[in-house]
């Protein structure tokens, strides 16, 4: 009985430490302007997309359907799985049809396990007429939170908003996981320049040197960009 429950006990575990949700997973690009991955859930017996898609035609009309052929391709690789069913979307060729502007369709997709390791993926639907993707889904949650950090700190400096942006881009320059990832890279060239920007002259003269002593992706470039400023290229 001792040895029952310990493997029970076992398999629940290694089941939890499996079990992964990704909320709102980041991509590189996809069809669909309103199509929305709300989450994706793994677990050790399936993959489920919790999808959404909003209605945005002036007057009202329009639909939509999953089709039958559906898969997960591994973006690193030709491993394909293949959608098992749906929930909440009818399967074409029957379909939803929208009665107004803004209206919003929530639906599942169910495909078999992904295995652990696989951290990118695309979502293919392969059909005739007006099908959907979505081309590099990162899987990786903390990867996940690190991209929508530096997008956040972009967006922020874009509007001027200099100070919460070095927030973010300290963050990750403290806290990445892949100090030769681009977000990494592009953090390490933009943290002196904010530092220049808001008058703190140390700290942009210190964060430069960092960079010039750390093995970043296209260190070199960085500098060059830094150095076209007056104050970096006169830094030795």
């Amino acid at each position: 009985m001792k040895t029952l429950f310990a493997i029970l006990t076992f398999t629940i575990i290694n089941l939890q430490a499996f079990s992964q949700i990704i909320d709102l997973p980041v991509f590189n690009t996809k069809s669909h302007k309103t199509l929305v991955i709300e989450k994706i859930e793994r677990t050790p017996t399936q993959t489920v997309f919790y999808m959404s898609i909003s209605n945005e035609l002036e007057n009202g009309t329009g639909s939509f359907c999953a089709d039958r052929q559906i898969y997960i391709k591994e973006s690193k690789g030709d491993r394909m799985y293949f959608m098992d069913h749906t929930e909440g979307i009818p399967t074409c060729p029957e379909s939803h049809q929208f009665k107004k502007t803004g209206e919003i369709l929530e639906f599942r997709l169910y495909f078999p396990a992904i295995p652990e390791n696989v951290q990118e993926i695309d979502l293919i639907e392969n059909c005739s007429d007006n099908c959907f993707y979505f081309y590099g889904v990162v899987l990786n949650t903390t990867t996940n939170n690190e991209i929508k950090l530096f997008e956040k700190g972009v967006a922020l400096f874009t509007d001027k908003k200099l100070e919460p942006a070095l927030t973010c881009f300290l963050k990750i320059n403290q806290t990445a996981s892949d100090t030769q990832s681009n977000i990494y890279a592009y953090s390490s060239y933009i943290i002196p320049l904010i530092y220049f920007q808001i008058g703190d002259t140390q700290n942009a003269r210190n964060y430069f040197q960092k960079l010039k002593d750390s093995q970043v992706k296209d260190k070199q470039y960085f500098i060059e960009k830094l150095q076209s400023e007056t104050f970096f290229k006169e830094l030795k």
